[in-house]
């Protein structure tokens, strides 16, 4: 792994404010006419985590 951030360190953001308001991409999420929708904010437990 730190053999590829170093192989691409020059296309990567080492922090947020590499990222600054790069806008060179845009895309459009089709919903077609569903209504938004609100969900409760769900915890994963420690043990379900991985990293």
């Amino acid at each position: 792994m730190a053999g590829f951030l170093r192989e691409f360190e020059d296309v990567l953001a080492k922090n947020e404010y590499d990222l600054d308001n790069f806008a060179a991409v845009e895309h459009c999420i089709y919903t077609g006419e569903a209504k938004p929708i609100r969900q409760n904010i769900h915890i994963i437990p420690v043990a379900f985590v991985t990293g």
